[in-house]
């Protein structure tokens, strides 16, 4: 068996080299497999109740790897475009703002905006784009621009 961290591997009394075609697929692995519990753990963080078994692992890994804990309920950092968006007091009961009230804000700040800008400046998943903006009662489409209903 090749152990992911060596590229050369014992075995008894004869030591081996990894092919290096197998050791980037390793790489590639690896990587994947990070991406995926980066966003296992976004999920978990927006979704999970503070009290489920999931959230307390998630806590319980970032103390141990001293990472920061989630940012404060209501505030939303954007990296991309230094922005930063709060809704006073519409969490979703679980402490977080959800991401239709995260889009309703943007859309108030910058006005109408087309779903790529709405992508690039809150950051939210594409996927999760879809579903917000799928809500007929608060967000409505004119001339390739999304706006808050009755806005």
């Amino acid at each position: 068996m090749y152990a992911p961290t060596s590229p050369t591997v014992g075995l008894g009394a004869e030591k081996r080299t990894m092919n290096p075609e197998i050791d980037k697929v390793i790489d590639i692995l690896e990587s994947r497999i990070a991406e995926l519990v980066s966003a296992r753990d976004i999920l978990v963080e927006s979704f999970d109740p503070p009290d489920s078994l999931r959230r307390r692992m998630l806590d319980s890994r970032r103390a141990s790897r001293g990472s920061p804990q989630p940012t404060v309920p209501g505030l939303l950092e954007v990296p991309a475009s230094g922005v930063q968006l709060t809704v006073a007091g519409s969490a979703n009961g679980h402490g977080k703002v959800s991401r239709k009230d995260l889009v309703a804000q943007f859309l108030r700040t910058h006005g109408p905006a087309s779903r790529s800008e709405i992508l690039t400046g809150t950051q939210i998943p594409k996927g999760t784009i879809a579903y917000v903006l799928n809500d007929k009662a608060r967000f409505t489409s004119r001339r390739g621009k999304w706006h808050n209903v009755g806005e």
